[in-house]
């Protein structure tokens, strides 16, 4: 694996497109597809400083792991973890289990203290209110009947792991899960049947 792919792996890990990684590191428009062979210390200095997470070693030279900390992560135990959305997909209990092995890594955020994990945005559904590649952080409410109508949640449905906001539907059985994107059209859907989890969105994350 090259430098270039390397790059592209990292990109691909964040599920944003090359075009918002130049664009928080300072780099050019086209910068990433140009790259040859290696790269200038002052460009590297540049992704690190929008990315620490990423091994600087690894990426210039392809030795040890895509991120910092990576070897230790089954151990640690501090701070908000960062797992990819696919992982919260439960198994229709109601709970579900954050594996070590899904945590991409961990922070500590102060004004955040009541999350108990962080997710990343994909996809343009919740645009403008949120954007693909910011960070959610989520508190667990399970299958609670207790519901804050019109406010975003992470929920784990039968067709996949969604954020949407919850809002009532004129059947008191039934929800409705709404994007923000007017493109998309609302999911009226049975809690009781149709939902395993849910997480209250309590904050977000955003790179400019």
């Amino acid at each position: 694996m090259n430098l270039k792919e390397r790059i592209k792996l990292f990109i691909s890990s964040l599920a944003i497109t090359a075009s918002e990684f130049e664009k928080r590191c300072g780099l050019g428009n086209g910068y990433v597809n140009n790259i040859r062979v290696s790269i200038s210390d002052q460009k590297l200095e540049q992704i690190s400083k929008a990315f620490p997470q990423l091994n600087p070693v690894w990426l210039k030279m392809g030795e040890g792991t895509m991120l910092i900390g990576e070897q230790n992560r089954s151990t640690a135990s501090i701070g908000i973890p960062l797992v990819p959305i696919e992982a919260l997909a439960g198994n229709g209990s109601g709970e579900f289990v954050i594996q070590n092995t899904d945590i991409e890594d961990r922070y500590i955020i102060p004004e955040f203290n009541k999350a108990d994990f962080l997710i990343r945005v994909k996809g343009s559904s919740m645009y403008p209110k949120y954007s693909a590649g910011d960070i959610l952080a989520c508190m667990r409410v399970g299958k609670s009947k207790f519901i804050q109508w019109n406010k975003a949640y992470v929920i784990d449905t039968d067709q996949g792991v969604m954020v949407k906001r919850i809002i009532k539907a004129p059947d008191e059985n039934k929800w409705i899960l709404r994007s923000e994107n007017k493109d998309y059209q609302d999911i009226t859907i049975n809690p009781d049947e149709d939902i395993h989890h849910i997480s209250l969105v309590i904050g977000v994350i955003r790179f400019e």
